[in-house]
This record gives structure tokens, C-alpha cells and sequence, in this order.
């Protein structure tokens, strides 16, 4: 009976010796396991804070990139139409050269009727004969020089209609140059925005 007792006490003795080493032991081990869960949680959170900054700035620049592109495009319309306009006003501005030339033409016509019928109505009063010598050669004068005048006239008028013309086909030309430049400036922004995002990965 003392000897069971004494081998108890011996065995009591020495666990309670080393249940404190143990228990450092283990104190130190789940620290250290612990530490290594924090250290890897706090990289984790950096890489992944780290990968969300790069891709926030990767839509940022992507939107940038769309609305650049949409407003090249944009601009590249809004100068064609106003070429177009001005284009249309060229021909209208044509049409209405014609219009006034014929009037223009009309009123000499129609002043050199009434001059002539001036003149042969005074010679006719006067007893003049205006079928030869020198009223008649002054008749056909005056004819010769209001058909000069009308041809004169009809002259200025294809100029200046030509001029129109020429001024609208450049203002087409212009506006389609203005529409492929924008969407050409367009697709070098949206170009130039996938490379840089590409490049940043």
C-alpha cells in the first residue's frame, strides 16, 4: 500500500513538472500557428486589395476610352452635317442664280423692245424708212448689242453657277472626310485604350 502510494506521488510529481513545459509548448505552437494565419490573411487582403485597385483603374480607363471614342465620333458627324448644310445652301444658292438670270435676261429683252419700238415709232413719225441705209444698220446695232448683253449675262451666270457647284461637291467631299476622320480618331482611342490596359495586365 506505501509503495502504490509512493509511485503515485512520484508520477503526480512529475507531470505536474511537465505539464508546464507542455503547456508552453503548445501556448507557443498555436501562437505561432496564430501569427501565421494573420500574416497569411494579411496578404491575402493586400493582393487582393492590390488586384481590385488594378481593375478599377482598368474600367476607369476602359470607360474613358469609350466615351473619347464616342465623342470622336461625335464630332467627326457634327462637322459633317455642317458641311452638308452648307453644301445644300451652295445649291440653293445655284438654283437661285438661275432664276435671277433668267429675270435678269427678261428685263434686257424686254428693254431692248422697248427701246427699239422707241425708235422705230420716233423714225416712223419723222417719215424715215427703217428698212435700209442708216436707221437700219442702227436697228440691227442695237440688236447686235442687246444679244451681246444677254450672252454676257447668261456667261456670269453659268460662272457663278459653276462656282456654287464646285463649292457644294467640296463641301460633300469635306463632310464625308470629316465622318471617316472621327470614327478613324475614334478607333485609335479605343486602340490605344486596349493596349495601355493590356499592358498594365
Amino acid at each position: 500500500m506505501e509503495l502504490a502510494a509512493a509511485a503515485l506521488t512520484a508520477v503526480t510529481s512529475a507531470f505536474t513538472t511537465a505539464a508546464p513545459v507542455v503547456g508552453s509548448e503548445v501556448a507557443a505552437s498555436a501562437a505561432a500557428a496564430a501569427g501565421q494565419t494573420v500574416a497569411s490573411s494579411a496578404s491575402a487582403g493586400a493582393g487582393f486589395l492590390s488586384g481590385s485597385g488594378s481593375l478599377m483603374s482598368s474600367i476607369f480607363q476602359g470607360t474613358a476610352g469609350v466615351l473619347s471614342a464616342f465623342g470622336a465620333l461625335d464630332k467627326g458627324a457634327s462637322e459633317s452635317d455642317a458641311m452638308k448644310a452648307r453644301a445644300n445652301d451652295a445649291d440653293t444658292e445655284a438654283q437661285l442664280e438661275t432664276v435671277k438670270g433668267a429675270e435678269r435676261r427678261i428685263g434686257l429683252r424686254r428693254a431692248l423692245a422697248d427701246a427699239l419700238a422707241e425708235r422705230d415709232v420716233a423714225a416712223a413719225a419723222s417719215g424715215v424708212d427703217l428698212s435700209f441705209g442708216t436707221p437700219k444698220l442702227a436697228r440691227d446695232e442695237a440688236l447686235k448689242e442687246g444679244e451681246r448683253a444677254l450672252t454676257a449675262d447668261q456667261s456670269t451666270e453659268d460662272f457663278r453657277i459653276g462656282r456654287l457647284r464646285e463649292r457644294a461637291a467640296e463641301l460633300r467631299r469635306g463632310a464625308s472626310e470629316a465622318r471617316r476622320g472621327g470614327l478613324i480618331r475614334a478607333l485609335g482611342s479605343g486602340l490605344a485604350t486596349g493596349a495601355s490596359i493590356a499592358k498594365r495586365g
